[in-house]
């Protein structure tokens, strides 16, 4: 019983805790689109001819270059690079899941109890 539960509360913390969605406009005008979005926002990109997505909150878009923090590090990347665009978004309650889901993991895991 203990390992059912131990494996549900486990499933629960999984529950994604961030969202992303397209962000409108940049098939039509990237440039755009992406200066529209506020400083701190937090995107998630791909370069053309990459096949990975790159997470990066932005702290400047000016002359076309977006720069941002990505991995603790400043990192540049002009708009006409970027084959596709997301804006993430965080999840409140899922984050308050998250951290209760935690919790009971310790509490109630195999170490604790």
């Amino acid at each position: 019983m203990k390992t059912k539960l131990f494996t549900l509360l486990l499933a629960l913390i999984l529950i994604g805790c961030t969202t992303s969605s397209p962000i409108s406009g940049f098939d039509t005008s990237p440039e755009q689109a992406v200066e529209s979005l506020p400083l701190g926002s937090t995107i998630k990109y791909k370069e053309f001819g990459s096949d990975k997505f790159q997470r990066m909150t932005i702290t400047d878009i000016s002359d076309g270059v977006i720069t941002g923090d990505f991995n603790m590090e400043s990192k540049s990347v002009a708009i006409s690079d970027i084959e596709e665009v997301e804006r993430v978004k965080s999840n409140g309650f899922g984050n308050a899941l998250l951290g209760l889901g935690f919790y009971i993991v310790l509490m109630l895991g195999p170490a604790g109890g």
